[in-house]
Formats: C-alpha cells, structure tokens, sequence
C-alpha cells in the first residue's frame, strides 16, 4: 500500500491511556493514516459520527460510564466497520466476548510500531464486515435438513434458526471455499481473526478449537453425523455439502 493510498484512510483510536494513545497516533500518522483519537466511550461515539472513520482501535478496558464492550455494541449497531479491539492478553475471556459482538480482530499490548502498521493494513484490505468472497457468501450450502445461508450470518433447520457470531462465519466460509480439504490453523486464524503468523499455537489455537467446536454442535446433523472434523495439531475439513444453490 502506498503513502498516499494509506493517507486517504482514517483511524480512530479509543484509548484512555495518554502514552499509548501518544505512541499510536504517532506510529500511525508515520505510515500516512489519518488519525482521530477518543479517550472515552462517550467522546469516542462523538468522534464516530464526525470523523466516519474506516478502522477503530478499540481499547476494551476504558473507564466512565462507557466500557469497551459498550462502545462495540454501539458501533456494531449502526455500522460495519472494521473495528479492532486491544487487549493486554490474548487468552483472555474478554476477547472471546469482544468477538462474538463483532469485532474484526484484536492486538496484544504491547506491540512495535512496525506490527501495528502491519496489522492496521492488513485489516485496511479487508473489506468491513470482514469477508475476502462476498459473492460465494449469496451461496446456500445444504448438509441435509440444515441450510447454511453465510449471507445472512444463519443456518436453518425445519424452519428453526441458528444463528454464527462473525467469527464462526468467517471461518466457515474459508471452509467452504474448499470443501473436503484440510485448512490448517494459519489459514483459520487469519480467515477468523486477520492474523498471519506460520505457527499457531497456545491460546491461539484453543481459540480456533472453540470456534470449531461451537460450529461442530451447529452443524451435527440429526444422525450424529458430522460435518466439521477437527484434525488434530493440523486444522479443520468440512465435508461436501449435498447440495449448493443461489
């Protein structure tokens, strides 16, 4: 990406601690983005509507009326934009839930300057919302009486809805992209979570084995047959729908 691409996108920054939100607006401006900073909820809401901006950083942990979870929710209801939460733990339960209420990814304080330019782009290419293939998202892919309908974050089943959390769409979707392969953990934690890394392992790969067990107990089918097998230390397969339609 170029200076002057990067210029023309905006960040907003949600941090009430002034050294970090000092070291982020300056390593970011460096890099040619547009920043906008909030030292609270409340101010960051503010700043949303002015600044309209294409990326939030998000810190979860911010003091006021307002925590991190209730600006996500906020900025989840009226928006898609990619909205990165930061957190000082990756294991962290509070990841888990910034997660499942939609935010794109998170990153671990501390970070270098140098990552945290690499991680904003990244997500930059991203479209908001996430997904790398909206048009296969207009699919429906049918593994007998259950429908999974990606467009709408939904699976179906004799008329009862089940509904994804933004994660397990994601990586549902990079499944279904290729059907009765194994996708390895790198290729999961960066569809899921927009992380390159070439090793996954520790807390990082427990997170992919949660998503893979919730989608496993969404999908099983009524004769216990299973439609995601988890291979271990390597990745996931989902097996070939029966049918696919538009």
């Amino acid at each position: 990406m170029t200076e002057a691409v990067a210029l023309s996108q905006r960040v907003l920054i949600v941090e009430d601690e002034t050294a970090l939100l000092v070291f982020y607006r300056q390593v970011l401006e460096e890099a040619g983005f547009h920043i906008r900073v909030a030292r609270s909820g409340q101010e960051a809401l503010g700043a949303f509507t002015e600044f309209t901006p294409d990326l939030v950083m998000l810190d979860l942990l911010l003091l006021g009326e307002m925590d991190g979870f209730d600006v996500l929710t906020a900025l989840r209801a009226r928006s898609a934009v990619r909205i990165v939460i930061l957190t000082g733990q990756a294991g962290d339960a509070r990841v888990i839930r910034g997660l499942n209420l939609g935010a794109d990814n998170y990153l671990v304080k501390p970070i270098s300057g140098a990552l945290l330019v690499a991680r904003v782009r990244a997500q930059m290419r991203r479209t908001p919302g996430g997904s790398r293939a909206p048009d296969r998202s207009r699919k429906l892919f049918c593994y007998g009486d259950f429908v999974i309908d990606l467009g709408r974050a939904q699976g179906l089943r004799r008329g009862r809805r089940v509904v994804f959390g933004e994660v397990e769409r994601r990586i549902l979707e990079r499944l279904l992209q290729t059907p009765g392969r194994l996708v390895g953990y790198a290729e999961l934690m960066e569809a899921g979570w927009g992380q390159i890394q070439p090793v996954v392992q520790g807390e990082d790969a427990r997170q992919v084995l949660n998503i893979a067990y919730r989608l496993r107990r969404k999908l099983r089918q009524a004769d216990g047959r299973e439609v995601i097998e988890t291979v271990s230390s390597a990745g996931l397969v989902i097996s070939a729908p029966d049918v696919v339609r538009d």
